[in-house]
């Protein structure tokens, strides 16, 4: 990525994902405090009446990415893509993840939320390539970049 324009990881080629992939395996290593989770759902295999409201699931899954990372620190800042941010839905992720902090691990962990544009913030940037990297594998079946970013990232599979 040439950091003058945003290149998306969805008109990537496999080079560039593998080079990608390369240079995530090198950041991960030089800083292992750096800990990348993903988590993919079979959404044909999730319940119909789940399936009316995705953004729930959408939120269960986050919870089970991130609730261990997070439960031991006093305070983290929690930065969402905008576009994930559902209004209709009542409650937003922040909201829930802080209530299953509380509630359900006993954690007085505040979650400083700061959703925003993907365009505007490279980390979220990163995170859209890792996505895409092992959304490619289980949608379109390119193994030769999961193989690479598998390695050094935990990949989670639900509803399989």
């Amino acid at each position: 990525m040439d950091g003058k324009k945003k290149k998306k990881a969805s008109t990537a080629t496999e080079n560039q994902k593998l080079d990608f992939c390369a240079a995530t395996n090198q950041l991960l290593m030089t800083e292992p405090s750096i800990k990348i989770d993903c988590i993919v759902a079979k959404k044909e295999n999730v319940q119909p009446h789940i399936r009316t409201d995705l953004n729930k699931l959408y939120n269960y899954m986050c919870k089970l990415v991130m609730i261990d990372y997070v439960k031991l620190v006093p305070e983290f800042v929690f930065i969402p893509d905008k576009r994930s941010v559902k209004v209709e839905s009542g409650n937003s992720l922040s909201d829930y993840l802080q209530t299953v902090l509380w509630f359900e691990c006993g954690a007085s962990t505040v979650i400083d939320n700061h959703p925003q544009e993907s365009h505007n913030n490279y980390n979220l940037q990163f995170v859209d390539w890792i996505s895409s990297c092992v959304w490619s594998h289980f949608e379109d079946g390119e193994s030769n970049v999961y193989k690479e970013i598998s390695r050094p990232v935990n990949v989670r599979t639900l509803f399989f």
